[in-house]
This record gives structure tokens, sequence and C-alpha cells, in this order.
């Protein structure tokens, strides 16, 4: 089976590709996303080690719908900033790991920063073993994973990252047959689970005791599909998006859920995780204190572009309202990533569309993040 129609030619320009593949937004309205407002430095690719820094991008809690002044801007790291991870210390610190490429997708990095919800320091390169692509960050326990190729058809190498920076290499998981499988790692009650796409585009997980002792694959839905994404209930139950094209429909963002006691080998049918729009993007999952989840995701509302919305998603599936989180002024966020802090707070990051190409696919995507007061209503 082919992969999806924008992997169909892989002697096509990987500029064409990758917007769409990687980016995973298209044209969402004739709004330009506004002017580029930082200078790109395509050689902090190949810069030093990072540190800590210090706190010149300050937060405050966002009103909601959040407007510029609500966001702080780290980005773009290179050109077009990409997928972000965070580990959050029990005392509210936080680091964070950033995946940003060049425009032609040749160059893909990981940057960090460190901060809390007072505010961020600078990103600055990771020093990671020499790779031209490195991406899908993901935290468990304090380590960092993520993979690396030369290129994003490259069967790429898993890599974790102990909290000492040594960095070891995991075992080939079958169906991880390039990088835009997309691998990500979470922590589940009984070890980890990798969420990816095989060769065939099918949405899979894989469960076993570490990353380095994973079971055999499961495909959560047998059509093909893009951005996978798992996470974890406070009952040990599980929870994977996905989206895909649905006839006429742009894009379409789904949910699927699978009971504490059924260890991710048995998936609900699938629910679309909004029906106000044929064009949701870019799922992500962030845990809820009452144990469910809250999805982030993206559509497009005339004439903003795309808008950040986020709803809650108990243990059964069942849904609460719809809340937006982004007004049209803050341009056209992408990639969102969440994460509940201590203080009951959430950190907020997107990558902003802030520039098209002639042919409307994203050439430059600045990170931004934002603090909320609190999380999605709760489901009814």
């Amino acid at each position: 089976m082919r992969r999806l129609d924008w992997e169909g030619a892989r002697q096509a320009r990987v500029v064409a590709l990758a917007l769409l593949a990687l980016t995973g937004c298209g044209v969402a309205s004739d709004v330009d996303g506004g002017p580029r407002d930082a200078a790109v430095d395509a050689a902090r690719l190949d810069a030093g080690p990072a540190d800590a820094g210090v706190a010149v991008h300050p937060l405050r809690v966002a009103a909601l719908p959040a407007g510029l002044d609500d966001v702080a801007w780290l980005g773009p790291a290179v050109e077009i900033d990409l997928d972000v991870a965070f580990d959050v210390s029990a005392g509210g610190a936080v680091r964070m790991v950033l995946e940003s490429a060049d425009v032609a997708f040749d160059r893909i990095a990981l940057f960090e920063a460190r901060g809390d919800e007072s505010g961020f320091g600078e990103l600055t390169p990771m020093a990671l073993p020499e790779a031209a692509v490195r991406a899908s960050p993901t935290f468990v326990d304090e380590e960092l994973y993520y993979e690396s190729g030369e290129s994003v058809w490259a069967v790429p190498t898993l890599h974790r990252v102990a909290i000492d920076g040594a960095v070891t290499d995991l075992p080939t998981v079958p169906g991880v047959s390039d990088m835009l499988a997309w691998p990500r790692f979470v922590r589940t009650p009984n070890g980890v689970g990798l969420a990816f796409r095989d060769g065939a585009s099918t949405p899979s997980v894989a469960l076993g005791p570490d990353a380095s002792s994973l079971g055999p694959a499961v495909a959560v839905d047998p059509t093909p599909a893009a951005q996978p994404a798992l996470a974890v209930f406070g009952d040990g139950g599980l929870a994977f998006s996905y989206q895909r094209p649905i006839g006429v429909e742009p894009m379409v963002s789904f949910f699927r859920t699978s009971a504490a006691g059924a260890g991710g080998q048995t998936w609900s049918d699938a629910t679309r995780v909004s029906d106000r729009s044929s064009n949701v993007h870019d799922t992500a999952f962030a845990a809820r204190a009452d144990g469910g989840l809250d999805a982030y995701y993206i559509y497009p509302l005339a004439p903003a572009g795309f808008v950040l919305f986020r709803r809650a998603i108990a243990p059964d599936g069942a849904l609460g309202v719809e809340e937006r989180l982004t007004a049209s002024e803050v341009g056209e966020p992408s990639k969102p990533h969440a994460v509940r802090l201590p203080s009951g707070r959430v950190l907020v990051a997107f990558a902003d569309i802030a520039e098209r190409d002639a042919a409307g696919q994203p050439s430059v995507q600045r990170l931004g993040l934002m603090l909320v007061e609190g999380e999605a209503p709760a489901p009814p």
C-alpha cells in the first residue's frame, strides 16, 4: 500500500513533501500569516552545547482567547519550527526540546530552552551525535528520546539520552521504516509505549517494559494516516490520535481509546476530535488533574487561517465542550503541545505559520509559548 498522497513520489522535491507531511498544514485561507520578526541563522544547526540561559522571554497568564501580548516568541530556531517535548520537575522547572528544520528539510536539529511558568531562556542547539536529521523528541522520566538519520527518507536510528547526557542507540522497531513514521515514546502503566505509523502509513502502537523490549506492533486503525500520538489516562487506559483526509474533507483528526485492562490490544471505534471543521490537524494530548486528557488541535476560521482549540476527553471517550485558545491576531498556530504544571496552570507551545510561499505552504514557522489558567471544561 502506498503512503498518503504527499508521499507517493519519493523522487519529488523534498521541500514540497516535507512542508505538507512535517508541518501537516496546507493552505487555510488567503490571509498571510504576517511578517517574520527574527532573522534565520542556519549556522546554529552546528553550534555548541546548550545551557540553561536566563528567562529573557517572560510569560503571563493569558486571557482566552490569547492575543499577541500573551505569547512569548522564542523561534524560529532555524526556519521551520516543528514539534516540542516538555519535561517538568516536581518544583515546576521545565526543560523544553524543539525540533526545527531548514526550509528544504535537508537539516533538522534539536534545540532546548529551560524555564518555568515565569518565562524561558533562549533556544540553544543540543550537543548530540552528528546527523543531518534529528527529530521526534519526547521525554520519558526525564530521559529524552529522538530519531536520527541522513534524510527524512532514511530508516531512522532511535536514541535515548540519559539524564547525564549519555546517548544510547535503541533496537530497530519493525515497521519504523523511515523518519516520517513519527515515532514517539510515552510512559505507560506497565512500561513504555511507542506511537508510530508503519511503512504502509498504518497508525500503530508497540508496548513493552522498556524502550529496548517492545512487543509486536498493534494497528490502531487499518487505514493509512499521519501524525500518530499516544497518551495515558489516569486510570491506565490509553488514547491514540491520528489524522487523514476523508473524501472531500481536507483533513480529519480522530482518536480511539483502549481500556485500562485491554493493554493497547483492542481499541474503541474512531471518534472525530472535532466535528466543527472538515480540516482538523495536529492533535496532541495533555494530562488532566481529574485523570482525563485535554486534546489540543487546530482548524481554520475565516479570515484568520488556523486557530488553536482544546477540549477534554474522559477515559470513556466522552468529550467536553470546545474552547478557543488563540485570537486571530496571534497568526496561524500549528503543532500544539501542552503540559500541566504543578501549579495547575498549563504551558502551551505551538509553531506559528509566520510566512507562506507562493504555493501557500508554510515557509517560516516560529515557536510561541503561552500560559493558560487551568484545563479545558470537563465533559458533562
